[in-house]
């Protein structure tokens, strides 16, 4: 951009109007302080976006999905023969039989936060 385009383009930005967000500076400080506030409120653990059961409900979710993720990679990583068929038969029917029962608890976690919030 040339000098000449340079000073157009400063005074084109010359004419645009101020911020329309700004506020007088007694509600800046008002704001600055609710702010200081929130946050001071957050380090000392007194805000909280779920109850404490929902805590433990979403913690023994992980745990679920961990269990399951380990039986899967587990699985994976068997190296036994053909007659070990049956016994991944069976830990492939106790892997499907967790994950439907995993997305069973996350929906019912879903609908209850879904109708706290209504």
């Amino acid at each position: 951009m040339s000098g000449a385009q340079q000073g157009a383009a400063a005074s084109a930005g010359d004419q645009q109007p101020g911020h329309s967000f700004m506020s007088t500076l007694p509600e800046i400080k008002n704001m600055e302080n609710s702010l200081i506030s929130l946050l001071n409120s957050f380090h000392a653990g007194e805000l909280s976006a779920f109850g404490q059961s929902k805590l433990e409900t979403m913690n023994l979710i992980r745990e679920k999905q961990e269990r399951l993720a380990r039986m899967h990679f587990d699985m994976g990583s068997s190296k036994q023969g053909d007659a070990s068929n049956s016994w991944m038969s069976e830990e492939t029917d106790k892997l499907v039989t967790g994950l439907g029962e995993l997305s069973v608890e996350i929906e019912k976690l879903h609908e209850s936060a879904s109708s706290s919030s209504s």
